[in-house]
């Protein structure tokens, strides 16, 4: 059924002209002194690919994404992380915010 469903969604967006992707924004709402954050793209075999080098306290970046999209949140020394998972549909928009790790 769950799949049905995002095809259904893919299909609407299709046919509705909305594009097929996902704009997906990462917010650091961690205080100033956390520093930044940088965003991996996690791929089905588990490899890590930088999305986005850093995004500063109080600073979003967006990039675009696809259903099930799986991201990796890290501080600037990498001894911190966090998951993100897209769970939008296609022609929606995603925030996730850095609160904690």
């Amino acid at each position: 059924e769950v799949e049905n469903s995002k095809v259904r969604d893919a299909l609407s967006a299709l046919m509705t002209g909305r594009d097929l992707i996902i704009e997906t924004t990462f917010h650091n709402a961690l205080s100033t002194n956390h520093g930044p954050v940088e965003v991996h793209w996690k791929s089905g075999t588990g490899e890590e690919v930088k999305v986005i080098d850093k995004i500063h306290p109080g600073e979003s970046n967006t990039i675009t994404a696809h259903p099930g999209h799986t991201f990796v949140v890290y501080d600037e020394e990498k001894r911190s992380r966090r998951e993100f998972v897209v769970s939008a549909s296609y022609g929606e928009k995603e925030k996730f915010s850095v609160d904690e790790f």
